[in-house]
């Protein structure tokens, strides 16, 4: 038993180590992948399931002047039963900012394209953008503004939002929402 031992560790001791290093790489990988729940493996579809649900987080809104104020938000994300289309409500508050907004997206192939609306201000208009399993860029425009929000969800129970309006006091949104 001893001497079989040892021929292994002659063995590999002959190996190179790029040869030794490339494999444990690769059964790293294979054993991530056998690990990775089926949401993080699909298609881009999965990122409307991922977001299904309630949503609550804080951040902060940063004004055009420089300023900065803290934000509560909650976000709520409906599915449509084919998993291609997805409702989003989102309400914020903060000292001076009320946001009452909503979005309806559709995904096809991982192109967004939509409709969305603004309450408190009172604007509304088209949206575009693309989508990955764990981000989403998006355009909304108006006739007067565009407005460029991104959401990275680096886990099932974490979702990151940043939303970049033009032609605004408010500079840049940014909300950490958690659910679990």
């Amino acid at each position: 038993m001893n001497d079989r031992k040892f021929d292994l560790k002659r063995r590999l001791g002959k190996w190179p180590l790029g040869r030794i290093l490339a494999a444990a790489a690769i059964s790293a990988v294979l054993l991530m992948i056998s690990f990775t729940p089926q949401y993080a493996r699909a298609g881009s579809d999965t990122l409307f399931q991922r977001l299904s649900g309630e949503w609550s987080g804080w951040g902060w809104i940063e004004t055009a002047t420089g300023d900065r104020e803290r934000i509560r938000c909650q976000i709520t994300y409906k599915l449509s039963a084919a998993n291609r289309n997805i409702s989003q409500v989102l309400r914020c508050a903060s000292a001076n900012y009320n946001i009452d907004g909503s979005t309806d997206l559709k995904n096809d192939k991982g192109r967004i394209a939509g409709k969305w609306r603004e309450k408190t201000y009172n604007a509304e208009g088209e949206v575009t953008g693309q989508v990955t399993s764990n981000y989403m860029s998006l355009a909304l425009t108006s006739t007067t503004q565009t407005i460029s929000v991104s959401v990275t969800t680096p886990s099932k129970c974490r979702q990151a939002l940043s939303i970049k309006p033009d032609n605004s006091d408010i500079k840049k949104i940014t909300v950490n929402f958690k659910r679990c």
